[in-house]
């Protein structure tokens, strides 16, 4: 997630735990706990039924839900259709990458992401 393109990231803690599995197998991915841009959140699923779903794609749509001026990233296909589905915008890191590196970010978007692995 670039930092240059949202002033805040809220990752859910179901993502966070996904990501912190990740390091345990040896990838290499960042410590999210460190980055001061981002924030971790709690989230309790209330609004979203979706049980096809991983956790960190059910707490990033629940927060998503919760706050109209976000954009939830997503990855997984399911979770994107389904998030289109809902109203809520929603982008691939793959596009967040491309665009930072591009320096193309000429559409508005909210300055508040809601992140999410796969």
């Amino acid at each position: 997630m670039s930092r240059q393109r949202y002033d805040r990231v809220t990752v859910p803690e179901a993502v966070v735990r996904e990501i912190e599995e990740g390091r345990r197998r040896g990838l290499r991915l960042p410590d999210v706990t460190t980055l001061p841009w981002l924030d971790i959140k709690s989230v309790e699923v209330e609004a979203v039924s979706a049980r096809w779903l991983g956790p960190g794609e059910r707490q990033v749509l629940e927060l998503a839900t919760r706050n109209a001026d976000v954009v939830a990233l997503l990855d997984d296909a399911v979770a994107r259709r389904h998030t289109r589905a809902l109203g809520i915008a929603v982008v691939g890191t793959l596009a967040v990458s491309l665009k930072a590196k591009q320096g193309a970010f000429s559409t508005p978007w909210p300055r508040r992401s809601v992140a999410s692995t796969h």
